[in-house]
């Protein structure tokens, strides 16, 4: 009689059939999926980022692998004229200087931003006063490496509604988890050794960077998990 729509009792035993406490379960979806507005930006010949980060595999990972754990659930946004236009081509602003655009992941983020407002009308920065998306920005630029030589893998304003997936050798779906999850308001899990943590609950479980698993640390591949604590700044705690 096994169900996940009522909240279950798993009742944990020892070897000798003494019971040593009970776990409470449910199961829980957020009623209207969040949505998101894929953004794929062209820069050169290579087209189009839809190989490795094409909507479908995006949600899919969201839906399915990551953000499903916060029981959150997200759709494609809506395209419209003034709200939301799904692709933007720099060729030629790159290929006259694309500097610009491989500096750094927030100097490309903002170019971005005014690039997508000068041709199309839609001014992201001020569109969480008109709707709920977050917008993210599709990209095949590879960002300038850092000093520890490596390449940004994306970059999102921390409880805001735009950022952008840029390419590096990381996996692209773990990478939009992870920036969606500064949407969402999440710092990095080793803010404290920056000083860069937005609330006492992020100070108080900082890890050093690379030692965990979790969504929000910095690993090229294998994030799979978020901490209780994220869990419950996004559920109401059980």
């Amino acid at each position: 009689n096994w169900s996940l729509t009522n909240a279950q009792y798993i009742y944990a035993v020892n070897n000798k059939g003494d019971t040593l406490g009970k776990i409470f379960i449910t199961c829980e979806k957020e009623k209207d999926p969040r949505s998101i507005a894929l953004i794929y930006v062209k820069h050169d010949k290579d087209g189009y980022r839809k190989t490795d980060a094409n909507s479908i595999t995006l949600l899919n990972y969201l839906n399915n692998t990551s953000h499903n754990q916060l029981l959150l659930q997200w759709q494609l946004a809506t395209t419209s004229s003034s709200q939301y236009i799904d692709t933007l081509d720099i060729s030629a602003e790159y290929n006259a200087n694309s500097s610009n655009y491989t500096e750094s992941g927030s100097k490309t983020l903002y170019q971005l931003l005014d690039l997508y407002k000068s041709k199309t009308g839609i001014d992201i920065r001020n569109m969480d006063k008109v709707n709920t998306y977050k917008y993210f920005f599709i990209t095949n630029i590879a960002t300038t490496p850092d000093e520890d030589g490596g390449q940004t893998g994306g970059i999102y304003s921390i409880g805001g509604n735009y950022g952008a997936l840029y390419k590096t050798a990381g996996d692209a779906t773990e990478h939009t988890a992870h920036e969606l999850g500064h949407g969402l308001g999440f710092s990095h899990t080793f803010c404290c050794e920056n000083n860069n943590c937005k609330d006492v609950d992020f100070q108080n479980h900082c890890i050093r960077k690379g030692n965990t698993k979790n969504f929000m640390d910095y690993i090229d591949r294998g994030r799979n998990t978020w901490f209780i604590f994220q869990f419950k700044k996004i559920v109401r705690p059980l």
